[in-house]
């Protein structure tokens, strides 16, 4: 979890308004996030906000959290030596009577590294990314309880990328080469990434028992990729005649629309263990795509909770579906389009004495390209990290963190070469004071 997810964890919930300020030094044998990045200290400065209202039957929360990292030896693409993150969020859920039910979430934010939105979900981009880059995700659930067995849920999800590292891409070649040359496109993240994802879905609820309640679901997932950018050459060489150019495609090329279909089930083994599990296909279809790729994928999501003891539990969860990644190019008949994503996370918290609580948290998330007749068609992307935090609590309002954290990203190689693999270590200690 990102230093701004502790801050607003740390929050208390039961008050109209609270405020923290939490300061951090670290040490990172990675500080460029990059496969021969440097040594380098620094600090992180987090101060934040939350307002909580609510009556019988309205609650509402929103926050704001700012972090500031300075780093000791200017980080790979900085200009300076300091990052900037702004995070906003809010939550407002409104009972209209005991059988309709309103949800609204958002969160949006600006900084170095925007996937952090994505908690316990796919990663699109594992490196930390200079500029001003954006990612906003909210979320709309009307839940309707019809009858004491059966009832449904309509949802409309949104997620907005929009990465700062425009430009219109580079073209290079020479037409009076002999033999022919190769065009060379070299994309910016924006070019790849910038994108709009929007998901609607319908969910029956069928309630077994007082502990199972079944689900049966469609849902539609529109992406559309708004770089405007050349990312890809399809029969990529030239002759003096020109008679065999290339295509050139831009980010549109990767737009899709998919349809889903699944079942599943929520259930209570015991008060303190829940768990849930919906399995599916997908179809999808890139209607952009030269060669009218169309696919079926299985679709999975499962999770499970159990508060073995008092201020102590375990979260588990897997998931599998298609999802955005930063590859292009690699020669062949076809674009890259997207990956199948598999993640597989858990975090254990264990309070340990009154005063003193542990976090452990892991992720692991495989990702292999969807680019039939590329050349990179079937690679994959492979990101761990973990993650460990100590909590000493002196006061309500006053505590001290210690931790590490360990990333590592196995990047997919083309013509035995990787591209992108690192390893990052981070330890750090700071405290935090509240009201």
């Amino acid at each position: 979890m990102s230093a701004l997810a502790d801050s607003f964890s740390g929050l208390d919930d039961n008050k109209i308004w609270s405020v923290s300020l939490s300061l951090r030094g670290f040490y990172s044998d990675n500080v460029d996030t990059a496969a021969k990045g440097r040594t380098g200290f620094g600090f992180d400065v987090n101060p934040s906000a939350r307002v909580h209202l609510s009556s019988p039957q309205t609650d509402f929360t929103a926050g704001y959290a700012y972090d500031a990292t300075y780093y000791d030896k200017r980080p790979a693409g900085n200009t300076d030596h300091f990052d900037q993150n702004h995070t906003f969020d809010f939550t407002l859920q409104h009972q209209f009577s005991e059988r309709y039910s309103l949800t609204v979430n958002d969160t949006f934010a600006v900084g170095q590294q925007p996937d952090e939105l994505t908690y316990m979900g796919p990663f699109s981009q594992f490196e930390r990314i200079s500029g001003n880059n954006i990612h906003n995700y909210g979320s709309i659930n009307l839940d309707v309880q019809l009858t004491h067995l059966f009832g449904i849920e309509l949802g409309y999800d949104n997620s907005w990328w929009d990465y700062e590292s425009h430009k219109t891409g580079q073209t290079v070649f020479n037409p009076l080469s002999l033999p022919a040359v190769p065009i060379f496109i070299s994309p910016s993240l924006a070019g790849l990434n910038n994108r709009i994802e929007q998901s609607a879905h319908l969910d029956t609820h069928w309630s077994v028992t007082e502990k199972t309640v079944l689900i049966v679901g469609y849902q539609f997932t529109d992406v559309e990729y708004t770089g405007n950018e050349a990312i890809q050459a399809i029969n990529p060489n030239i002759s003096i005649s020109n008679t065999n150019l290339p295509n050139i495609y831009k980010s549109d090329v990767r737009n899709s629309y998919s349809h889903y279909g699944y079942i599943g089930a929520t259930h209570s083994f015991l008060p303190s263990l829940t768990g849930s599990i919906k399995i599916g296909a997908r179809y999808t279809e890139n209607y952009n795509d030269p060669n009218g790729t169309t696919s079926i994928e299985p679709y999975v999501s499962l999770n499970v909770s159990y508060n073995y003891a008092r201020e102590s539990y375990v979260q588990l969860g897997f998931s599998h579906d298609r999802s955005s990644n930063d590859r292009a190019g690699g020669g062949g008949t076809n674009v890259v389009q997207d990956s199948d994503t598999s993640v597989v996370f858990a975090t254990l918290h264990q309070k340990i004495t009154p005063k003193l609580s542990g976090t452990l948290t892991g992720t692991f998330q495989d990702s292999v390209i969807n680019a039939p007749g590329n050349p990179i068609n079937g690679e994959d992307d492979r990101f761990y990290n973990l993650a460990l935090d100590f909590e000493y609590k002196f006061t309500q309002y006053f505590s001290m963190h210690a931790g590490y954290t360990y990333d590592r990203l196995e990047a997919g190689t083309v013509s035995g070469t990787a591209t992108g693999s690192y390893d990052k270590n981070t330890i750090y200690l700071g405290a935090t004071i509240g009201y």
